[in-house]
């Protein structure tokens, strides 16, 4: 059983992957210029709003072999958790895994639950 968190690298080299490579190093190099602010780079996992929610769910129930570990963010927990990225105040650059796995059988979500006091719900 391996519960991925943040400090797992990511290893995505196509320019999907990349890009959030490059984002993550851009909020780094703007916390160092600004090292006392609270940067955050949120990395989300299918992050799904109200239309695409009920689809979702259903495509979870029917294909679990597709989405085994795939854990979308459903709305509520989504607009909870940007409420909480608003609201940190710890300095820092701060990378934080962000999935919907409510029963922590993959990813670890503790730096979310520490920083952010968040933690996604079954929505």
């Amino acid at each position: 059983h391996m519960s991925i968190n943040e400090r797992v690298g990511s290893d995505s080299w196509g320019p999907y992957g990349m890009s959030k490579r490059v984002g993550e190093f851009l909020c780094e190099s703007m916390w160092r210029m600004f090292p006392h602010t609270a940067v955050l780079s949120l990395r989300l996992m299918l992050p799904r709003n109200e239309e695409d929610w009920p689809k979702t769910k259903k495509a979870m129930n029917d294909y679990p072999e597709k989405y085994w570990r795939s854990f979308p963010l459903g709305p509520e927990s989504t607009r909870q958790l940007f409420l909480a990225a608003l609201r940190c105040k710890k300095p820092g650059c701060h990378i934080i895994n962000l999935t919907g796995d409510a029963e922590h059988k993959h990813f670890d979500v503790s730096l979310a639950r520490q920083l952010l006091a968040w933690e996604p719900q079954s929505d």
